[in-house]
């Protein structure tokens, strides 16, 4: 999201509220992660046993910016499968070993234990097969 957007100036993050459960607008939270926006429910973030069921089954204070975002300090280039994958409990795995093993960072973070075994197994079973960003032939020069 373009950093003109009131939502996310430094101002307002800065300016953060201490925030329960109950005050985040119903059951849906706008979550800022990394600077992407993402939009979703109580009930997904706390769907599976998660470092996010911590963070919002209402036993904590969340930390607002004055627009309401809940701000997450991690990349966001992941965080849409992490969402999915609350969502509808599978996603379609990267097909790369090094995005797996970006999104298993992810879900380490997060604690998706569940998304974490399916990572673990696509990477064991598959480490002969995964594709890497490179080709072996990427490193010879042709003649």
């Amino acid at each position: 999201m373009a950093s003109s957007d009131p939502a996310f100036s430094s101002e307002n993050i800065s300016n953060g509220q201490e925030t329960s459960l109950n005050q985040i607008s119903g059951d849906h939270v706008k979550l800022d992660v990394g600077g992407s926006p993402f939009f979703t429910t109580v009930k997904t973030l706390t769907k599976y046993d998660s470092m996010l069921t911590s963070m919002f089954s209402g036993r904590h204070v969340i930390k607002t910016d004055s627009e309401g975002w809940v701000m997450i300090d991690r990349s966001g280039k992941h965080f849409e499968k992490i969402l999915n994958f609350l969502r509808n409990g599978s996603i379609p795995l990267p097909e790369t070993r090094i995005e797996l093993e970006e999104l298993l960072v992810e879900a380490k973070f997060y604690q998706i234990q569940e998304l974490i075994d399916e990572i673990e197994q696509k990477i064991s079973s598959s480490s002969h097969s995964l594709s890497n960003s490179f080709k072996e032939s990427d490193f010879y020069q042709s003649e």
